[in-house]
């Protein structure tokens, strides 16, 4: 405005839509979602194979009440969907592909077509150490709980035994090395925050008394 004390040029204008919002394309996707603006939550569409089985109302939703964390009880259509930014994990650089596909898938890094929940990578870089999540799930719980498991996987780097190998669950996830002086100028997320933030948000949503 002429009469403003304050003047202002607007050298480049960059309008795009963030990374975090860029990734739930991908997952609505494949997770078969849309989100519903009057609740904000993810339902599946009904043509998802998660939905054939139930019976819905005129509007393709089920009946439900909400719970503590905002989702639904009994409702079927509901998703949850949790995406990490590209953390540091300095174990992954010691998986080969063939191993890192392994761990992950045994810690539910896989994504169910037919119940429309699961856990992908949104990113990967084995060489410079680098990945990112993509999870979905019933509940926020659930949703963590999936995504926790798999940052577990690259946090404790490759199976050192044929036995541990062969495991397929991990009671006490091992906290990931910290990082050595090879990532000094790395100023991003690592993935020991990374799991830090998970367990906060698994405590914040589990069920009272547990």
């Amino acid at each position: 405005s002429a009469s403003s004390r304050v003047s202002c040029w607007v050298v480049d204008v960059d309008a795009r839509l963030t990374d975090e919002a860029a990734a739930l394309f991908p997952l609505q996707f494949i997770g078969q979602v849309r989100h519903d603006p009057a609740s904000g939550l993810f339902r599946l569409t009904p043509d998802a194979p998660a939905m054939q089985d139930v019976s819905c109302e005129g509007d393709g939703t089920v009946a439900s009440t909400p719970s503590q964390d905002g989702s639904s009880v009994g409702d079927a259509s509901v998703r949850w969907a949790m995406v990490n930014r590209a953390a540091a994990a300095p174990e992954l650089s010691r998986f080969s592909h063939q191993a890192l596909f392994q761990a992950v898938k045994m810690r539910g890094v896989s994504f169910d077509l037919l119940h429309n929940v699961g856990c992908l990578f949104g990113f990967l870089d084995v060489v410079h150490g680098l990945f990112s999540f993509l999870a979905m799930e019933r509940t926020a719980e659930l949703c963590t709980r999936r995504l926790a498991a798999g940052v577990a996987a690259l946090a404790e780097g490759p199976p050192k035994a044929t036995a541990s190998a062969a495991r397929t669950k991990v009671s006490a996830p091992r906290e990931a090395p910290q990082p050595g002086k090879e990532a000094e100028n790395y100023d991003g997320l690592y993935v020991v925050e990374l799991q830090t933030a998970l367990r906060a948000a698994q405590k914040r949503w589990a069920p009272e008394g547990r």
